[in-house]
């Protein structure tokens, strides 16, 4: 019947596998979790009140544990604490003029929300919005930092899947450059179910098969496809399972050194940034950037950002200092040398 309708048979995975030990659970959280839903709140009441007002909350604190049986006699289990919280903020400039900013975390540790810093920083953008302006249209260097990294990398991560080559749409091939005439840094991705804390640290997929630490791109070389078992029997191919934390390796240039050379723009946050896992295309509206010329910085917000990747990253660098972030551990910014600016 499956191969009736293009659904092939695949081999589940059996009993006697080897699954990492992983940091997905806080102790302290699963033992006092409302002690934690007073302490978050705390956090929260200390954003800067200066002009600025939370118009909403939302906390949630999840202790959940995995269980996966199946008929091949494969029996396990994993637990994970979550927190997500999600925050706005308003500050308003006489009867008409507005700013908001939208503040998301997510967490496997309490220590690594960060609501503090967190609150500091979006107070900023909130304020800042009421004196930000529409960029400038053309073609600059951008520098993408902050919530941008979250999504950046996607159709890196979807080109190297098997499913991606079953469907014939991966545009990528084992042992050959991911990016031709290459100009800037080269790109270094790892698949990292491990990483301590990371939302997608896991130590099986949802078919039961362990997830292990896979260096996907070298150097700009294509290495190795991440194939779920369904794929890997398809393709027949080693079965490394779905595509977990994003780690990117870092550049040679100072974080410093990716905004001194402009004018440029810098950018943090979008409506929503997610480039085409076929084409590569992408375009995102600014929620929050500046724009950088002769050392000052203006703040910009409205306007879109938009280009290819493959285009894009032929002339790309990358910061050498690292940031974490939910499922993200890489360079703090990437610098990319020509993007489309739409705005005035």
């Amino acid at each position: 019947m499956a191969a009736l309708v293009a659904n092939p048979l695949f081999e589940l995975p059996g009993k006697g596998l080897v699954y990492d030990r992983l940091q997905s659970i806080d102790l302290e959280v699963r033992e006092r979790p409302f002690s934690y839903l007073d302490r978050i709140q705390e956090d929260l009441e200390k954003i800067p009140q200066e002009g600025i007002k939370r118009s909403s909350t939302e906390i949630f604190i999840e202790d959940r544990i995995f269980f996966l049986i199946n008929s091949n006699g494969l029996e396990q289990e994993e637990g994970v604490t979550e927190f997500l919280v999600d925050f706005v903020l308003l500050a308003g400039k006489g009867a008409l003029l507005e700013g908001e900013s939208q503040g998301i975390k997510q967490a496997r540790f309490y220590k690594d929300l960060g609501l503090a810093e967190m609150g500091d920083k979006y107070a900023r953008y909130t304020r800042e919005s009421l004196e930000a302006r529409l960029p400038r249209g053309g073609k600059y260097p951008v520098v993408f930092s902050e919530e941008a990294l979250d999504t950046l990398f996607n159709y890196f991560c979807l080109q190297s899947t098997g499913a991606a080559r079953f469907q014939n749409w991966s545009q990528l091939e084992v042992g050959r450059p991911v990016i031709s005439d290459l100009k800037g840094e080269a790109l270094t991705l790892s698949s990292n179910p491990s990483l301590p804390g990371g939302i997608k640290t896991r130590a099986f997929d949802d078919n039961g098969l362990p997830l292990h630490r896979v260096q996907v791109i070298d150097n700009n070389i294509f290495q190795k496809r991440m194939n779920t078992k369904r794929y890997a029997d398809y393709l027949l191919e080693e079965a490394t399972g779905d595509f977990s934390n994003r780690e990117v390796g870092t550049g040679s240039r100072s974080f410093l050194d990716l905004l001194a050379e402009g004018p440029c723009y810098h950018l943090l946050r979008f409506s929503t940034l997610e480039p085409n896992p076929i084409t590569g295309a992408f375009s995102g509206e600014i929620r929050t950037g500046y724009f950088l010329k002769n050392g000052q910085k203006f703040p910009i917000k409205g306007g879109s950002v938009s280009g290819s990747m493959h285009e894009a990253f032929k002339q790309a660098f990358f910061s050498r200092e690292l940031t974490r972030r939910d499922a993200y551990l890489g360079p703090k910014a990437i610098r990319i040398e020509k993007l489309d600016i739409a705005g005035t």
